[in-house]
């Protein structure tokens, strides 16, 4: 009986451990991500502004060329258009990027849950694997719309060589 006793107390405390070393490993990956998030979104900011200065550029030198005719103006501008272009694509790759960093995220989430849900109940591994799943639906979504904003440009460049 008091062997009983001593077994269920040392449960109790197993289970007061795993608990709290589920949170924190919980809060950690929450702070993870929001570093990770915090990083994306200075990338994404520093390449908005070099493309936004290389597109004013790029028009700035439109204008010179339209004024002087020059064919060296011509060339440096499509060099920038070119430029421009390329960190559109990088611009793409970093959300891409941020987008897998949050499903892998999702995925250790998922993985915690579902040793947890052994603890807890299944209801939460459904919702992180819905989470998982609209992650990668994201991904998908912004991955067409880049493709597409890639395509235009091109386009455009095509027409502006015409």
């Amino acid at each position: 009986s008091k062997a009983f006793l001593k077994l269920q107390e040392q449960y109790v405390q197993l289970q007061d451990m795993y608990q709290e070393l589920k949170a924190q490993k919980i809060s950690e990956l929450e702070n993870l991500l929001e570093e990770q998030d915090g990083y994306v979104e200075e990338l994404q900011t520093s390449v908005n502004a070099l493309a936004q200065h290389w597109r004013e550029e790029a028009e700035h030198q439109m204008e010179l060329t339209k004024k002087a005719g020059a064919q060296e103006t011509l060339s440096r501008l499509q060099a920038l258009e070119e430029e421009n272009l390329s960190l559109k694509k990088t611009i793409v790759e970093h959300e891409v990027a941020a987008v897998q960093l949050r499903i892998q995220l999702a995925e250790q989430r998922q993985q915690l849950a579902a040793a947890s849900a052994r603890a807890d109940g299944a209801v939460a591994a459904e919702q992180l694997l819905r989470e998982v799943l609209q992650l990668q639906q994201q991904q998908q979504q912004q991955q067409q719309r880049e493709q597409q904003k890639e395509q235009q440009q091109q386009e455009q460049q095509q027409q502006q060589q015409q």
